[in-house]
């Protein structure tokens, strides 16, 4: 069952934590969390897990997540992010779920074949603000990358975020700060460099979004990473329909 208390972690540290369940969804120190998680620092860690898998959280379907470092290694195949996996349900609420004041730094592989993968979180329906991301990011066969968020859901918002590491997918969508946005982005920044390779026709590359759907706002915001792909690719977006 999911975690639906309040956590708070002192500002304390957790050094070295380890998780390899390679089999197992809902992957993290939450598996699942509808809860309040604040002012904790998780440090050296290493998760793997297949979906939905995250350094704090696998997947928040409702809940607050504020004043939170990460680093380490976190892998798994679809919806993999550096602090959750899976932030909200698609189709859900802004309101529902939301990470403020989070920084997260190490690397983040996915392998899967569908979702997202990303710096913070692999999906996001949720609001995230105030957050920030160093890291690698890479994800194969079909997957979104971002270097903060893979796939931004229609109803999910971005706000004050900066990203700075690279982002490389092999045939999928990748943005130095989301692989695809159907939602809102506000007021962020990208630097690192964002690489998508082998069959174009399933690449878009973009230094912030790689493809902005129809319902996508991108405001205020700009990229300076380089951006190498072999299809739709642009300086800020690769494919923008909104």
């Amino acid at each position: 069952a999911p975690f639906t208390g309040s956590f708070d972690g002192n500002n304390q540290a957790i050094t070295g934590l380890t998780i390899d369940r390679p089999n197992e969804n809902n992957a993290g120190l939450f598996g699942q969390s509808n809860g309040t998680i604040s002012d904790l620092s998780l440090t050296n860690l290493t998760v793997n897990g297949s979906n939905n898998v995250g350094g704090l959280i696998g997947r928040s379907a409702r809940g607050t997540i504020q004043n939170v470092t990460v680093s380490g290694s976190v892998s798994g195949k679809t919806n993999v992010g550096g602090l959750v996996g899976a932030n909200g349900e698609r189709g859900g609420s802004p309101e529902d779920v939301t990470i403020q004041n989070a920084t997260a730094t190490g690397t983040v592989t996915g392998t899967g074949s569908d979702g997202g993968v990303g710096g913070i979180s692999g999906f996001n329906t949720g609001t995230i603000r105030n957050t920030a991301a160093n890291g690698t990011v890479t994800a194969e066969k079909f997957l979104s990358a971002g270097g903060i968020i893979g796939i931004n859901d229609g109803n999910g918002t971005i706000q004050l975020a900066a990203a700075s590491g690279d982002v490389t997918v092999v045939n999928g969508n990748v943005g130095g700060l989301a692989g695809t946005s159907e939602g809102t982005i506000r007021n962020a920044t990208a630097s690192g460099s964002v690489t998508a390779t082998e069959d174009p026709e399933f690449n878009a590359a973009g230094g912030l979004v790689g493809d902005n759907g129809e319902t996508g706002i991108i405001q205020e915001t700009f990229a300076v990473g380089a951006v190498t792909g072999e299809n739709s690719t642009g300086g800020l977006v690769g494919i923008n329909d909104g």
